[in-house]
């Protein structure tokens, strides 16, 4: 049942699972959802290997950002989320350098809604002003509003709700 499912989950070594995942934009999520767990074991030295290894994984780390498809945002946030509490500084500088690329390519439609939205939630915590950025961004304001404006809202509201969310908390 779940507490032996959830007795596994603590027994595993995230440590070693963070540092054998592959650093690419399609492992993004699962990378992101290892560093979680890792940061809820508490394991100090763990999170200190981790964040070695990812620091000297930073140039693999910003390239995969920069080749992230839009329909990955959600796996992106994932990993940005969880990079910022196992390592700031490296996951401010990963946000820093990719997003210039994210905004070139950027794209949005009622099906990315969700993990856009994450997508926002995670660039506000690692850093607000650089999501303001983000958001105030022409290119990306401007997809976003035409966007919504031109979708049948019958499916798909609570994507909306979540990305609107994002939006007023990071943009208010």
């Amino acid at each position: 049942g779940k507490e032996q499912r959830d007795k596994l989950i603590g027994e595993l070594d995230w440590a070693h699972l963070c540092t054998q995942c592959p650093i690419d934009a399609n492992f993004f999520g699962t990378l992101g959802l290892c560093l979680d767990n890792l940061a809820q074991q508490g394991n100090a030295a763990a999170v200190e290997k981790v964040a070695l290894y990812l620091q000297g994984n930073a140039e693999k780390l910003t390239q995969g950002v920069k080749n992230v498809h839009q329909s990955q945002y959600g796996g992106l946030a994932n990993l940005l989320w969880n990079c910022n509490l196992v390592n700031h500084p490296l996951a401010h500088q990963i946000a820093t350098d990719a997003l210039e690329p994210l905004i070139a390519k950027f794209a949005v439609w009622p099906g990315n809604y969700r993990g856009l939205g994450q997508l926002v939630n995670s660039l506000h915590s690692v850093d607000p002003e650089l999501c303001k950025t983000f958001l105030g961004t022409n290119k990306v304001r401007g997809r976003i509003v035409q966007s919504i404006n031109t979708y049948d809202w019958s499916r798909n509201v609570l994507g909306l709700r979540h990305l609107v969310k994002a939006v007023l908390r990071a943009a208010p």
